[in-house]
């Protein structure tokens, strides 16, 4: 086993979220539209304020500014605690009935702020009638004025009256007495710190109109275009991080330990009718020069070894292995080699179709004896591919290459035979000894690696094995299987062909544009 290991690194881990543009564009352009409808479709707020001035001089003339008082009046947190004091709304209510009655039981929405570093106080109200969201503010800040002064001077007017009485009585005694001049001196005062009380907090600022402050539907918009940018990127990112399939051809190639021959494009990895190979369509795009990469690759690896037998295979089912093979063997025909392609993956056989042949006879009849390997066996004209591609000439004279395709037949499980009881007989390897005289190379298309038991033993009759791995359809968790069945086999491992995975051409300047170009001018356009 050859343990060539490819030292390149994993992609980056933002650009491969930059691959996941399908699940972040969701969030990004969906999320915004459907947030900027919604808010445009809810009632407007509008806002409305109107600021009171506490004023501290008139306690300080008063004579009354002692600190237990000043601790209940002028902190402007407690001022703004009782302003929100369920006597206040009620208040504010009734005076917003007496001036609208369309207020009644319609205040809005009443908010009170203080800051520290002035003296005022803040009264916002928020409706959704603009010119009532003003008023309110206005009968707030008024009505919260009107009890405050309650609050403040209800002691005094008290004390005012205690004295009143007692000036009524004095004034029996006589005007001119020391007790009556001591009650009139004491009422001055009281007089003259009620006045005071009553000018401490004053309405400087109203609004005439109200703002409107929601909705904002760009706002909102800009935002949930932030909010689904993270969600589509963090969803992303899981993704990423739960994904299961190799992040790219270099981790497949460390995980398993084989050498990376070649990268193909995914082109149709189906290889429908309706394209058809791509060695033998008349265009010229990248998927044909990747397999002429790959072609040269593998005959640069195989150089000193013995590879006449090559069994080509995968690890699941739709890796695209039977079109990259056929593609190959086209390749090497061209290139001048004698090829045949045999068709063993019996349980879904696909060559015949990708060359356009009849399925019967095939290897299947040969095994079973019911027909000779001569009538199973295919010459595939190689002119159309040569005149394209301008390989059938060189400086010594035409080049000599053929292709011989041997169908898989008819399937063996139609007349109840196992398919590894016929592996372990001695039709198949004498067939297979039989094609490998007077060929350069004979390719086989097995079935793949983890679903068909037969497919390990076929591998002894091989010389070697060429393991195709599709991007989209490999997973990271078959790699240890896959490995431990490929180190049971006594062939060679030439190696692996990542299908799906970008190629040197495709990255390369302008050089994928020139060969689409390409490809149009001649009437058929290769895989985008």
């Amino acid at each position: 086993m050859r343990d060539s290991r490819s030292s390149h690194a994993r992609p980056g881990t933002l650009a491969s979220l930059a691959g996941r543009w399908r699940i972040i564009v969701p969030f990004v352009v969906v999320t915004p539209v459907v947030v900027f409808l919604l808010t445009s479709a809810k009632s407007p707020t509008y806002e409305s304020s109107a600021e009171v001035l506490l004023s501290r001089q008139g306690l300080v003339i008063s004579g009354l500014d002692d600190s237990s008082y000043s601790s209940q009046t002028r902190d402007l947190k407690t001022q703004a605690e009782i302003a929100r004091l369920p006597d206040v709304e009620a208040r504010v209510a009734v005076a917003a009935a007496r001036e609208d009655r369309g207020a009644v039981g319609s205040l809005g929405q009443l908010f009170v702020s203080a800051d520290g570093d002035t003296d005022l106080i803040r009264f916002v109200v928020r409706d959704g009638d603009p010119e009532l969201a003003a008023r309110l503010a206005r009968i707030y800040a008024e009505q919260y004025i009107a009890y405050r002064n309650d609050l403040d001077t209800r002691s005094l007017r008290r004390a005012i009256a205690v004295i009143d009485a007692q000036l009524g009585t004095a004034r029996t005694d006589g005007t001119g007495s020391i007790a009556y001049a001591d009650l009139v001196q004491k009422h001055q005062r009281l007089q003259s710190g009620l006045a005071s009380l009553e000018t401490n907090a004053t309405l400087v600022r109203s609004d005439v109109s109200a703002t409107r402050i929601a909705p904002r539907p760009r706002r909102a918009a800009l935002l949930a275009l932030v909010l689904g940018l993270v969600i589509g990127t963090g969803t992303a990112a899981l993704t990423f991080l739960l994904d299961p399939r190799a992040r790219s051809a270099e981790e497949i190639s460390e995980q398993l330990g084989l050498p990376l021959l070649g990268r193909l494009p995914a082109g149709d990895a189906e290889g429908r009718p309706s394209r058809g190979l791509a060695m033998l369509r008349r265009d010229d795009g990248l998927d044909v020069e990747a397999i002429r990469v790959l072609c040269t690759t593998l005959e640069l690896d195989s150089i000193g070894r013995e590879t006449g037998v090559v069994m080509v295979t995968s690890s699941v089912a739709g890796e695209g292995k039977s079109t990259t093979v056929a593609n190959l063997a086209v390749a090497l025909a061209v290139a001048g080699r004698n090829v045949v392609l045999v068709d063993l993956d019996l349980r879904r056989p696909a060559i015949a179709r990708l060359f356009g042949l009849p399925s019967s006879p095939g290897i299947a009849e040969v095994v079973r004896g019911t027909a000779r390997i001569e009538d199973s066996t295919h010459s595939v004209s190689l002119d159309h591919s040569r005149q394209n591609r301008g390989s059938d000439r060189s400086d010594d004279g035409p080049t000599v290459g053929a292709l011989q395709v041997v169908t898989a037949g008819a399937p063996l499980w139609a007349d109840w035979i196992d398919t590894l009881q016929v592996a372990d007989g001695r039709a198949l390897p004498s067939a297979l000894a039989s094609l490998r005289q007077g060929a350069d190379i004979v390719l086989v298309d097995t079935a793949p690696l983890l679903q068909a038991s037969d497919t390990l033993v076929l591998s002894q009759f091989a010389d070697a094995i060429l393991l195709v791995a599709h991007m989209r359809r490999y997973r990271s968790g078959h790699g240890r299987e896959l490995k431990r069945l490929l180190s049971l086999s006594p062939a060679t491992l030439l190696g692996l062909v990542a299908v799906g995975a970008p190629s040197q051409l495709e990255v390369a300047d302008g050089y994928a544009d020139r060969q689409r170009r390409v490809g149009r001018a001649v009437g058929q356009v290769g895989p985008a």
